[in-house]
C-alpha cells in the first residue's frame, strides 16, 4: 500500500494523504492519514480512483499503464493540484465526480498516532523514536540456478563450477544468461538469487529484483551490513556444496564471477575464504570494505595464489574507475595476482568484458 509523500530525486513530493491499494486499473482508498488533504476534499476509504488529471490536460486512466505509474501520477510537488475522478465504493461511473486536491507534504508518523514534529527513529525517519527496526539471523532458504554444460547429460566427466553473483536489482534468472556469452562448453555455472528483494528496482523494472544487503534504512557504519555480507559469502558456498550432492563438479576450488555489488561479494568471498577460490572476476564490481583488507588478509590472497582478475569501464562514473583501479593497485603491491584491465564502456558488461572473460575462463578454468 502506498502512503504519504516521498522525495524524488531530491526535491519534495506530496501526495494527498491516503493509503492507496491497486485494484486492476484503478486505485482504492484503504486509508486516510488525520487531516490529509483527500479527507478535507471529502475523499472517503473505499473510493476508488479510476482517471488522474494535472492542473491542466486531459484525465488519465491506468488502462493498460503499469500500475506503478498509475498511483506516481497521484503524486507531484507539494501545493500542486490533482485532478482525481472518484467513483464512490459500490458505485458505478454514473456517479463518478471530479475532484481536485491540493497535494501536501505528510506527515509519515500519523499513521502511528504521532504529531508533526515528533522524534523520529534514528534508523528509520519514517517511524517514531518508540519503533525500532531490527534484524537477526533467521534459517532460511536460498534461491540458485544450476546451469549445465551442452553435453552433461552424454557425459560421465566432471566439471569446474563458476559462481556467478549479480548486482543491485537483478536476479539470478536475468544474469544467468551470460553464459550464453561467456561460453557453457565445459563448466557448471550457478547462478545465485541475492538474498533480499529490492522493492524500489522491482517496482521500477516491472519484475523480480534483488540486493545483497538488507533493505531497512541502517545508520551509516552499522555492523549489520558485515554480517550480512559474510552471510552472503557463507551462502555461495552453501549453494556450491549443494549443488556438489547433485552434479558431476570436480573438487577443489572455485571461480567466482561477479558485477556490480556482485564484485564486492567475490572480493570479499576471495579474502574472507582464500583457500576455497582459486580465480576471481570483478566486472564494473564495488570494491570490498576495509574491514576484510587487512594485510593479514591480502598475505593468504598471495600466499593462496589467488587469481583476480578486474575489468572496469573507462566511461563508468569517475569515482568508481577511480576506486577501482587503487583496489587493483593494492593488490598489485601486496603480490596477489591481479590483471586490471580498463576497456571501453559505463557500468555494464561491453564485449571487450565479455572478451576477456572468455579468454581467462578458457586459460585458466576448462
Amino acid at each position: 500500500m502506498s502512503i504519504g509523500s516521498v522525495r524524488l530525486f531530491g526535491q519534495p513530493t506530496g501526495g494527498i494523504g491516503a493509503g492507496l491499494a491497486l485494484d486492476g486499473e484503478v486505485a482504492v482508498i484503504r486509508q486516510l492519514l488525520p487531516d490529509s488533504a483527500a479527507g478535507k476534499d471529502g475523499l472517503k476509504e473505499g473510493d476508488r480512483i479510476v482517471e488522474v488529471g494535472q492542473a491542466e490536460g486531459p484525465m488519465v486512466s491506468g488502462k493498460g499503464m503499469p500500475s506503478s505509474d498509475f498511483i506516481q501520477l497521484i503524486r507531484g510537488p507539494v501545493g500542486s493540484p490533482v485532478r482525481l475522478k472518484i467513483v464512490p465504493d459500490g458505485g458505478d461511473e454514473s456517479k463518478a465526480r471530479i475532484v481536485t486536491v491540493t497535494r501536501a507534504g505528510i506527515n509519515p508518523l500519523a499513521q502511528w498516532g504521532e504529531p508533526a514534529g515528533a522524534k523520529v527513529s534514528t534508523a528509520d525517519q519514517t517511524l517514531p523514536a518508540w519503533v525500532v527496526p531490527r534484524l537477526a539471523p533467521m534459517r532460511t532458504l536460498g534461491t540458485y540456478l544450476a546451469l549445465l554444460p551442452p553435453d552433461y547429460e552424454t557425459s560421465t566427466k566432471t566439471y569446474p563450477v563458476v559462481v556467478l553473483v549479480h548486482g543491485t536489482g537483478d536476479s539470478e534468472r536475468g544474469f544467468g544468461r551470460i553464459v550464453t556469452d561467456l561460453g557453457r562448453e565445459g563448466i557448471i555455472y550457478l547462478a545465485m538469487r541475492a538474498p533480499y528483494t529490492d522493492v524500489g528496482n522491482t517496482i521500477s523494472n516491472r519484475g523480480p529484483s534483488f540486493t545483497a544487503w538488507p533493505t531497512e534504512q541502517l545508520p551509516d557504519g552499522d555492523p549489520t551490513f558485515m554480517v550480512a555480507r559474510r552471510d552472503c559469502v557463507d551462502w555461495l558456498f552453501d549453494a556450491v556444496a549443494d549443488a556438489r550432492k547433485s552434479y558431476r563438479i570436480q573438487p577443489g576450488r572455485v571461480t567466482l564471477y561477479g558485477f556490480s555489488q556482485g564484485g564486492g561479494i567475490v572480493t570479499s568471498a576471495a579474502l574472507i575464504y582464500p583457500e576455497r577460490v582459486q580465480l576471481v572476476f570483478s566486472i564494473s564490481g564495488s570494491t570490498p570494505p576495509e574491514q576484510l583488507m587487512t594485510t593479514a588478509a591480502l598475505q593468504q590472497l598471495k600466499d593462496q595464489r589467488v587469481h583476480l582478475v578486474v575489468i572496469e569501464g573507462k566511461e563508468d562514473q569517475t569515482e568508481y574507475v577511480a576506486r577501482t583501479t587503487a583496489f587493483a593497485e593494492r593488490l598489485k603491491t601486496a603480490g596477489v595476482v591481479t590483471d586490471f584491465h580498463l576497456v571501453p564502456g559505463k557500468h555494464e558488461i561491453p564485449p571487450d568484458m565479455y572478451r576477456l572473460s572468455r579468454e581467462w575462463l578458457a586459460k585458466e578454468v576448462r
